[in-house]
């Protein structure tokens, strides 16, 4: 695979600045505490015999709450057995919580009912007052299994309730912990935090698997409605989530896995890596990233969503949030905004999605913008997008672009996607390369109205209708592809899809027309190997000042180059063989002119010029030769001021015709059976040949 010296070092700098991101992260999350905070670290254990519905615990907790904690690092360690919590915890700083591997924490909260509507997860840590990262951090929560009590029989069915939320903090630690039985809202809610590391953990059964909820929900601080709390004095100054890590994870059952739902105006989450991770039986989204900046998502596994992984901008158009409008929200008046980044380094490789089924969501990867927010600088690559059982591997496009730039869709694997394999809208600069297409619903690659689109060295097979299509879209390049039995047409360019490229590419055993150039200008159609298409090899119509030139088609059902309603076409240097009608055909055409084609073996005329085309020059067709034992001379009839030539192996004898077409060759006395190949040749270079023998 080849990619651009451009392309390749923007793809290389973008890892390069996430990696490094995520290194400095994990650098900042095991710095030592300042000297002023250091004192003694304490272990504090509790059993089923002594936590006393979870007091016991929080009176550990509560060890940590002076203005500066008291100890370097509190460890409160949850024996392995079954704990009944009946009320929230509240966590302050240089605090860990460790359970036990057998560990299993019911809530079981008894507040009231005001306190019953998502403002008393089990655990959250102390914000009260602080704004920024200035709240209680440097937690870790690690270990035990965590029930919420969601299922119809439980204590907490029916009822919004969030089970860790960390605001206004930074470092924090939530390893190999399990949560389960949600009903509705969020396992894990991050709201204005730095420096997270979730690691290790499993969050599965949402008894509610249509609330349209994330597992991890990563969010701002910005108003109530948004960022709930039980704590009082909760400072509203739109701190945003930076620097999280979300790994070796295991989704399951639930309505999102990761991501954002409400974004505010000119604040985007940043440096956020999301990797290795798995991901089953979700209802909407797995990864849902909205808004963010600086962002990988590699390694996934993803196996039936209704969206695999949708990385996007607020769009007011048909492509909108599930949430409509009231998903995007202005950011506080005294709040610093940015504009969208012209450069947002995203990254999504290296996933596995198959199996995602929503009819209208479907996409197996979803990268979009909108008119006036573009979304650019994204790489989606080595991405593995197939089928898991009988189902198409996604219900719409494996992958999708809209409104985007600079974007790189390198090396994914597509077998079965429900519709186009991958669907580009309404970008500028984007680059497709080393793809592979496999039995796509509809089109393997459809780019429509963008400019400066570059798809070189995909492969594509069995496209459910086109293989390749550009639609709309300008200044662009089709090369090197390789394209095998598409049903409606391997490449086509339409709708005005002016000076387009299309250069070196490979088909074989079109359905239809191998390339099909309609309503589009100043076309180049350039090295293209074309084997056995069903109906034409090339067929240009309203393809004015379009150029098709050293092309070799073979084997075309029916015409191999066509012409039609045109002006200004250049056919030239094009090898032509077997054709079941005519080699070269130009129909209600005006100054086109086709210039140094080798035709063989056309079941008809080898260039013709329909009655209606002005301008038209010399039709060109095989002579009517004799060839008889015993004579000494091959004669015949074709057109007038035509170049004849018959040859016999490596000897050959060359003549005109006459003004009435008629030509005469002399030759060695004719045995029977003998072969020679009579080729015509006419004023502009074309020629065609054909293999005659004497009787």
């Amino acid at each position: 695979m080849k990619i651009s010296v451009s392309t390749k070092y923007s793809f290389v700098n973008t890892y390069i600045k996430i990696v490094f991101g995520c290194i400095l992260f994990l650098c900042l999350s095991v710095l030592p505490l300042p000297l002023c905070a250091r004192a003694a670290t304490k272990q504090i254990n509790i059993t089923t015999k002594n936590y006393n519905g979870g007091k016991a615990i929080q009176e550990a907790l509560n060890l940590q709450s002076g203005e500066k904690p008291k100890y370097e690092q509190l460890t409160v360690y949850i024996q392995g057995g079954t704990y009944k919590i009946t009320s929230s915890l509240l966590v302050y700083g240089n605090t860990r919580i460790c359970a036990d591997g057998d560990t299993t924490i019911y809530y079981c909260r008894t507040d009231s009912a005001s306190e019953k509507q998502g403002r008393a997860p089990i655990i959250s840590n102390a914000c009260s007052g602080k704004k920024g990262y200035e709240g209680a951090g440097n937690i870790t929560i690690e270990g035990g299994t965590w029930d919420f009590q969601g299922h119809a029989d439980g204590d907490h069915h029916g009822m919004t309730m969030e089970a860790f939320r960390f605001m206004h903090g930074k470092n924090f630690r939530v390893l190999n912990v399990t949560m389960r039985n949600l009903y509705r809202s969020h396992f894990l809610t991050l709201e204005g935090v730095r420096n997270v590391e979730v690691k290790g953990c499993e969050f599965r059964e949402y008894t509610n698997p249509t609330i349209r909820k994330e597992a991890i929900h990563i969010d701002c601080v910005h108003n109530d409605h948004m960022a709930p709390s039980n704590q009082e004095n909760i400072i509203y100054d739109d701190t945003i989530c930076n620097d999280i890590s979300i790994s070796n994870c295991d989704f399951s059952h639930v309505p999102r896995g990761i991501g954002t739902h409400v974004a505010v105006a000119g604040l985007f989450p940043s440096n956020i890596v999301i990797s290795n991770n798995t991901f089953s039986d979700i209802t909407y989204e797995a990864i849902k990233a909205y808004h963010y900046k600086n962002v990988l998502i590699t390694g996934n596994t993803i196996t039936r969503a209704g969206c695999g992984i949708k990385c996007y901008l607020y769009s007011a158009d048909s492509d909108k949030d599930e949430e409509s409008r009231t998903n995007y929200v202005a950011a506080l008046p005294e709040t610093q905004v940015e504009s969208v980044p012209v450069y947002q380094n995203i990254v999504i490789q290296w996933n596995t999605i198959r199996e995602i089924t929503d009819a209208k969501i479907g996409f197996g990867i979803h990268v979009v913008g909108n008119a006036s927010r573009i979304i650019s600088d994204v790489t989606v690559a080595y991405n593995v997008i197939t089928i898991s059982g009988t189902l198409p591997a996604t219900k719409r496009s494996a992958i999708y672009v809209k409104y985007g730039n600079n974007i790189r869709l390198v090396a994914n694997k597509i077998y079965r996607s429900g519709q186009t394999g991958i669907l580009i809208a309404y970008g500028n600069d984007i680059t497709v390369t080393g793809n592979s297409i496999i039995t796509s619903g509809g089109n393997g690659l459809t780019a429509r109205d963008c400019q400066r689109v570059n798809c070189n060295g995909n492969s594509i097979k069995w496209a459910g209708k086109r293989g390749l299509q550009y639609k709309a879209t300008k200044n662009s390049r089709i090369e090197r592809n390789t394209i095998w039995k598409d049903k409606t047409g391997s490449i086509a360019l339409t709708d005005r899809s002016d000076s387009v490229v299309v250069n070196k590419n490979r088909m074989t055993y079109s359905k239809k027309n191998a390339i099909g150039v309609s309503s589009s200008r100043k076309a180049e159609i350039t090295y293209n190997t074309i084997q056995s298409p069903k109906n034409f090899g090339i067929y240009a119509y309203k393809a004015d000042k379009s150029k098709i030139r050293k092309n070799n088609v073979k084997k075309s059902k029916s015409t191999a180059i066509i012409g039609s309603t045109s002006s200004k076409i250049i056919v030239t240097k094009n090898t032509i063989d077997k054709t079941g009608k005519y080699g070269i055909l130009f129909t209600s055409a005006k100054s086109c002119q086709a210039k140094d084609n080798s035709i063989q073996k056309t079941k008809k005329y080898g260039i013709i010029y329909s009655s209606n085309s002005k301008n038209k020059k010399q039709n060109l067709n095989y002579p009517n030769v004799h060839l008889k034992k015993g004579e000494k001379e091959i004669t015949g009839f074709t057109y007038k001021n035509m170049r004849v030539r018959a040859a016999k192996g490596k000897k050959a004898k060359l003549t005109k015709t006459k003004k009435d077409g008629k030509f005469v060759i002399k030759v060695p006395k004719l045995k029977k059976k003998q072969m020679y190949v009579i080729r015509v040749e006419d004023k502009s270079g074309n020629y065609l040949e054909k293999e005659a023998f004497v009787k």
